[in-house]
């Protein structure tokens, strides 16, 4: 018993890493929303909601929307 739980204990600590490592790339100068997106819906499986890295997902988010509800308000002045 004590064999298996050890084996789950890491595979749950190979999860979130690899999680992790993924949403770390999610928040790079590189990558595109939907990575962030694919990071925040496996934060779950992962067991990582509510982390700080999770949490900078989320923040990168409301930050993206509020960028383009601002272009989205400029664009039009900028075509007149």
């Amino acid at each position: 018993m004590r064999l298996h739980a050890e084996a789950e204990s890491l595979k749950v600590a190979i999860r979130r890493r690899e999680w992790e490592e993924g949403a770390k790339r999610a928040l790079g100068p590189r990558s595109g929303a939907s990575a962030v997106a694919d990071a925040l819906a496996a934060a779950e499986g992962a067991g990582t909601v509510g982390t700080p890295l999770h949490a900078r997902l989320l923040e990168h988010t409301k930050e993206k929307a509020a960028w383009e509800r601002r272009a989205a308000e400029v664009k039009p002045m900028l075509e007149t």
